[in-house]
């Protein structure tokens, strides 16, 4: 190894260097690990093990993905009140009835659709095809009473549900 720097008269910094003939033989042998910096950079096997870690990180620019995620439309619908309902003909004076309309123009059959309702509101589910539907009713309503329909030459389903007591 040769010396720079810090000669005779100089007040400068020494720097061990590698000599052309022992290469990475710099800060001590080449195993002791100094940390000493040449003109090329640190020596030494913490150095060769900072450069191997940089060599092995993966880059911050990730390339992007040919798969590109599109979220499922939520199907279409109303929601209306009504005093009367077909499906409820003994319904006492001064309770309501809930009518949810889903249009689900993608499915053929109810058995692709999942649907939940519960006494404050509506779920519907159609894996694959639409998004999640969830509809909250004005009121409370007897969920037990509640009354789905497919009508499938219009796509659409149809839930009735009568407001509690």
């Amino acid at each position: 190894d040769q010396l720079r720097g810090g000669g005779k008269g100089s007040s400068g910094p020494r720097i061990a260097v590698p000599s052309p003939d022992r290469p990475g033989g710099g800060g001590g042998g080449g195993g002791g690990g100094s940390g000493i910096s040449s003109p090329a950079g640190p020596v030494g096997p913490a150095a060769a093990a900072a450069a191997e870690t940089a060599t092995t990180k993966t880059p911050t620019n990730k390339k992007k993905s040919l798969i590109e995620e599109v979220p499922l439309p939520t199907p279409k619908h109303t929601v209306a009140v009504q005093a009367k309902h077909a499906s409820f003909p003994g319904l006492p004076a001064g309770r309501q009835v809930v009518v949810v309309r889903v249009v689900l123009d993608a499915v053929a059959s109810i058995a692709e659709a999942a649907v939940d309702v519960s006494a404050r509101g509506l779920s519907v589910q159609v894996p694959g095809k639409y998004g999640e539907l969830r509809v909250e009713f004005p009121f409370a309503v007897d969920e037990e009473a509640a009354k789905a329909k497919f009508i499938k030459a219009k796509r659409v389903l149809s839930v009735s549900a009568p407001q509690t007591n």
